[in-house]
This record gives C-alpha cells, structure tokens and sequence, in this order.
C-alpha cells in the first residue's frame, strides 16, 4: 500500500492500528521509494557516474588485494 502512495495514516486505518508508529513497524520503503524521494530533493543527488577514486585501476586493485580469500 505504501510503494502504491497510500498515505500512511489510511494504512494504520485500514491496519487497525492505534498509531502509525505501529504501522512504521511493518511499512518499509523499497530501495526504489527511497531513490525517487532523493531525486525529488535534488535531481543531482543520485548520479550514475563513477567517482574518481573507481576510475582508478590502482586504488581498486589494491582495495581488491585487501579482500580475504575463504
């Protein structure tokens, strides 16, 4: 219900809960709710670009040198 944009306050409702503290317990965001609501923050703020440091071979080869081997 929440990923459909149903207000919370109808889902504790619909839920018979007494407070939507309650139903916050069992309404958790999907990655996907989470995204859209940064970009609605600031169009910017999830960039699909690499950063600097993973365009360096070097650093990410010595990063992968530091991974255990099980």
């Amino acid at each position: 219900m929440l990923e459909a944009g149903i207000n919370l306050v109808w889902i504790r409702d619909f839920l018979g809960h007494s407070s939507t503290t309650t139903t916050e317990i069992y309404a958790r965001a999907s990655s996907k709710m989470k995204e859209d609501a940064l970009a609605k923050l600031d169009p910017g703020i999830l960039k699909k670009e690499k950063s600097s440091w993973q365009n360096n071979k070097e650093l990410l080869s010595y990063l992968k040198s530091l991974q255990t081997k099980y």
